[in-house]
């Protein structure tokens, strides 16, 4: 989605259903294995045992799915501006 959260494509677009918001947590929290489907926050809550969270910090990361972040390159302010387009 755009930042207005309306579905942007000129192509493909595709549906992140629940059954898309599968994860798994590796190497004592080091590395974890996510869905596209799963939400930004709910990929902290999971690392959160482990004193970890993800990189990527968008302002809409308790809404924005992986798959968005990813897709849009959503780094958020804590990450930086200087490399983005």
């Amino acid at each position: 989605t755009s930042l207005s959260g309306q579905a942007q494509s000129d192509s493909i677009l595709i549906m992140l259903t629940n059954s898309w918001r599968h994860h798994e947590i590796l190497d004592l929290g080091l590395k974890i294995k996510l869905g596209p489907a799963v939400i930004g926050a709910d990929a902290n809550k999971y690392l959160l045992p482990y004193g970890r969270r993800i990189g990527p910090d968008p302002a809409s990361i308790d809404t924005c799915k992986i798959a968005g972040i990813a897709a849009n390159n959503a780094s958020g302010m804590c990450c930086g501006v200087s490399q983005n387009s």
